[in-house]
């Protein structure tokens, strides 16, 4: 955890991850900030939006997207 200093405050390792880890881009975060609160909309489970978002054939980006499906889920 020594590593995860900035200006003498400790960062949280789910923080430094959002900050390393992302590769989506702005327009991939709207379409799902779009397209989450259709499909709950439509009676869609968290579970089942993932399955559907699972389908993504880059690795990382998929592993992006269902990360951040799972951050927004209940905020939209």
């Amino acid at each position: 955890m020594a590593d995860n200093l900035f200006e003498g405050i400790e960062l949280p390792d789910e923080l430094l991850e959002g900050i390393t880890g992302g590769v989506l881009t702005d327009e991939v975060r709207n379409v799902l900030d779009q397209a989450i609160p259709l499909l709950k909309l439509k009676g869609t489970t968290l579970e089942r939006a993932l399955e559907i978002f699972s389908q993504t054939e880059d690795p990382q980006l998929r592993e992006d997207t269902l990360a951040y499906i799972k951050e927004i889920w209940g905020t939209l």
